[in-house]
């Protein structure tokens, strides 16, 4: 896996996984006309991708990315993505009954998935298997709660969306 470290004494180690992904599916946004000043910001489906290694890469100093994943998997039916939601994705929202969040939350694993290379995809895929498992004492999940279970997020919400991204990541993984 590639690392890289901070000097001078190279004792803070961040993982470069979904680094490239992020960088390949950026938005340009140009935050200045005169002189033009034009910014790179992930796509929402990046940011998950990058939230998800990140708080595995750093647990449990990283507890912040979980709260942002839970934020992204809350709203990213208010992304933008409700036109291809019915448009495309009838046969999801009927196994889903019509529940668009949970709908939702599997697009974005299918749109992480096809961003993903196979190596990343992996490594977020057992770390979604891990945290979804309860033999694994939920650790995403507390650290989930301790930022936005105050805005009415139930714990068992949040495991479940948290088990519709791996089920969206699954179905649309690139085959080895």
């Amino acid at each position: 896996m590639k690392r890289i470290s901070w000097p001078p004494d190279h004792d803070m180690v961040m993982s470069m996984l979904g680094f490239e992904e992020a960088y390949q599916s950026a938005l340009t946004v140009r935050i200045n006309n005169e002189p033009p000043l034009d910014v790179l910001v992930p796509s929402i489906p990046a940011l998950a991708l990058m939230k998800i290694i990140s708080w595995d890469d750093a647990y449990p100093r990283r507890e912040r990315d979980a709260q942002d994943l839970l934020f992204i998997m809350e709203n990213y039916g208010n992304a933008g993505i409700e036109d291809e939601l019915y448009d495309s994705h009838v046969d999801m929202l009927t196994e889903e009954k019509f529940d668009t969040r949970l709908a939702s939350v599997r697009i974005l694993g299918r749109d992480i998935a096809r961003l993903g290379s196979p190596e990343t995809i992996r490594a977020v895929e057992e770390i979604l298997t891990c945290e979804t498992d309860e033999d694994n004492g939920f650790r995403m999940l507390s650290d989930m709660a301790k930022g936005s279970m105050r805005q009415g997020t139930r714990f068992v919400a949040a495991l479940q969306l948290l088990r519709k991204l791996l089920q969206g990541i699954q179905e649309s993984k690139p085959k080895a």
